[in-house]
Order: C-alpha cells, then structure tokens, then sequence
C-alpha cells in the first residue's frame, strides 16, 4: 500500500504509525512530495514506518505558477516509475492540485490499481465563481472519474466530494487524528509547573485560542468579541497559543485594560506541555474565516473543553454540539466574520451557571466521532471496498 502524503507533519506521522501497526495484513509505505511547514516542531519517523521522499525539483504541492506544472509532472513520472518498481496494490493519494498527481490517477485507472483521493475538504468552503469554478469542476472530476472512492474527515468531505460525481457511500472516514496519549496528563505537577511558567494565574477561568496567527484564524475578531464581554466576565482571561506573522500587530490592538488579561504564550511544540495548557483552560475559540477541519477543536475535546468555533469550521459538523447542557451540548458555532455573534456565542458558552455542564459533555462528543471516524476502521474499509483486505 502507497499513501502519496505531502508533508511529515505530527498528524501525518500519527496517521502513519497507526496504519503501520494496526493493520498487518498491508504494507504501507508513504511517499513525501513537500517539506514539512516551518513551525518549530522536532520531528522524525517513528519506527516501523516505511518513509519515502520526493521532495526538491519541484515547489510545494498546491503553489507555483501554470508554468511550473511540468516539474509537477515530471515528479509525477518519478513516483510512477516507484509504483510500478514496488508492484504497489493500492494507492491513496492526498490532494488533487498539481499535474503531477493527475498523471499518477491516470496512471492507475489505466492500470487498474485501486486509488483513494484523500483530502480534508469542506462543502462548507467550495465557493470558486466563474472560470474558477469551471475548472475546478474539470479537474476534480477528472481525478474522481480515476477514484475507487475518497477518504475524509467527515460528513463536510462526504458533502464536498458528492457534488464532483462521487457517491457517499464510496466516502471513507479517514481522518488525521491527534497523538491524544502525548497530550494525556502527567500528574497534577507536571501541569501545575506548566502553568506557572507560563504565567497562568490559579483561580483564573480561560478562553483559549491555539494556532498559527494568520489573517484567516481571525484572531483579530476573537480580540474584538473578548474585548466586548470582558466587563461581564471579570474573572476571564485569554491565552493564545501559537506565532506567526500578525503577531506584533495583534498584540497592539488589545486596549491597554485588558493587556494583563491576554496572554500570547508562542508556539508550543512540547505536546505534553500543550495538553496541560488545555486543562489550564475552559473554552476553545477557533474563529477562522477558513478552516477545512481544525484538529484543534479534537484536542481540546480530549483535555475537556468547552468550544465555540465558525460555522463553517469542518470540525463543528461533528464536534460542536449545540443547544443546551443537559441535552448534550458542548458549545456553540456562530457567524463567520460576525464579531457580534462571536461576542454573544462567548457570553453563553461562559455564563457561570452552564460553562462546567458545557465541558463535562465534550470528551462524549469526542467518543461519539471516534468510534464513527476511526482512521484505522475507515482504512480497513477503503481496503476491504476494492477486495484488498478482509471487512473488520
């Protein structure tokens, strides 16, 4: 089994060590196109996991001018020719947006060996106008005329994939997944010493914010809504986790009142020391303008967080649970771009007499989309689909 990835991301390898080792009866090996993203993490192949690079010759997959698609293709060549060598079985190939991984579909259809497009694709954000969407239309069609079938995060992938021609029922939950054990907690000191190094006061309730700081998280609206409930909520605080390049211009945006209130820890690539800052915390904030899936919302679940996020976060379909306490609900979704609604979604998720009833019911919700979404399972299936394995 081939599993044509771009990067060697901490999910990609949790993904990668799973498969490795819970499904004997297939060899995986994964074959990497793009560097890993420049975000501080320390990373290598864990053992058992047959890695494969293609990378260099060609610009990170999805990037590059209509005039660099031919070293996109040629690349394209380069894995085939592996492929073959390796009598690969099956292929699942993550993304669709370079000629290069085109050619390779054309080639299996061609060839008949079975392919999975792989993706964390959203319904929610596919809104290409004009030209663009022609072409797109053509593309992703193309490719899924070559498909066995897809594998997605949920329901919003299954969505998105149907209005290209592809069956739901050929749709496979194959979701990246947290390393949830390495955020697990070490003892009350190990988190108590987290803490206080980062300067998170006892007695404190928290809303939390963790992700790169980039125009599209909209940071800059969570500032705004926390700003405009800070009055009715004296005893909360903000923490955002994460760097990036809006970082000083955000930073001078908070009213100086609420300075001592907010607090930027940076990046943070100890995930032992990242799942004790969770617990330190009571509510998630992802209020991104885009945001395909948003494995962010998973790990606060896991460390039991309540959380509020845009509607069209891809998480949310599964993991927001709304309405109120008793019947389930963990948070609560609102407007994208709408920092009134953010504002008013905030005020309800922490209101004093609801907030503990909101997050005692997330680690439930995560159960629910875990047993429904497990990688493994989700493989298993694709697997078994095109006769390749055993149905578990």
């Amino acid at each position: 089994m081939a599993v044509l990835a771009y990067a060697p991301t901490p999910y990609q390898l949790h993904l990668a060590r799973r498969l490795s080792a819970e499904i004997p009866g297939a060899e995986f090996y994964f074959l990497y196109t793009d560097e890993p993203p420049d975000q501080g993490w320390n990373l290598s192949v864990p053992e058992g996991v047959n890695a494969v690079e293609f990378r260099g010759g060609a610009p990170l997959s999805g990037t590059g001018r209509l005039s660099e698609q031919p070293r996109f293709f040629r690349r394209g060549g380069r894995i085939i020719r592996w492929l073959r060598d390796h009598r690969a079985a099956a292929l699942v190939c993550y993304g669709y947006n370079d000629a290069g991984r085109l050619r390779i579909a054309r080639w299996c259809r061609r060839r008949r060996v079975p392919i999975f497009l792989a993706a964390d694709s959203n319904a929610l954000l596919d809104s290409p106008r004009g030209w663009r969407r022609a072409l797109k239309h053509a593309v992703v069609s193309s490719f899924l005329r070559c498909a066995s079938g897809v594998m997605v995060f949920g329901k919003p992938g299954a969505a998105y994939f149907a209005r290209y021609g592809m069956p739901e029922e050929r749709a496979f939950f194959v979701p990246y997944e947290p390393d949830y054990d390495a955020l697990a907690p070490r003892g009350e000191a190990h988190d108590r010493a987290v803490r206080e190094a980062r300067g998170l006061a006892p007695g404190r309730r928290r809303l939390l914010f963790v992700g790169r700081l980039l125009a599209l998280k909209r940071v800059d609206l969570l500032l705004a809504a926390f700003a405009a409930i800070a009055e009715r909520r004296l005893d909360w605080d903000l923490v955002l986790v994460g760097d990036g390049p809006l970082r000083a211009q955000l930073g001078a945006s908070v009213p100086p009142a609420l300075a001592s209130r907010v607090h930027w820890l940076g990046f943070e690539g100890d995930p032992a020391a990242l799942g004790a800052v969770y617990r330190a915390c009571d509510v998630l904030v992802l209020p991104s303008d885009y945001d395909a899936w948003g494995l962010v919302v998973n790990e606060a679940l896991a460390n039991g967080l309540a959380v509020v996020t845009s509607h069209v976060v891809g998480a949310a379909a599964h993991l927001v649970r709304q309405g109120e306490p008793g019947a389930g609900a963990n948070g609560r979704t609102f407007q994208r771009g709408d920092a009134a609604s953010l504002a008013a979604a905030l005020a309800d998720v922490t209101d004093p007499a609801r907030v503990d009833a909101f997050k005692a019911n997330s680690p439930k919700v995560l159960a629910e989309y875990r047993a429904l979404a497990d990688p493994v399972a989700g493989m298993s299936r694709a697997l078994a689909w095109v006769g390749l394995l055993h149905a578990r």
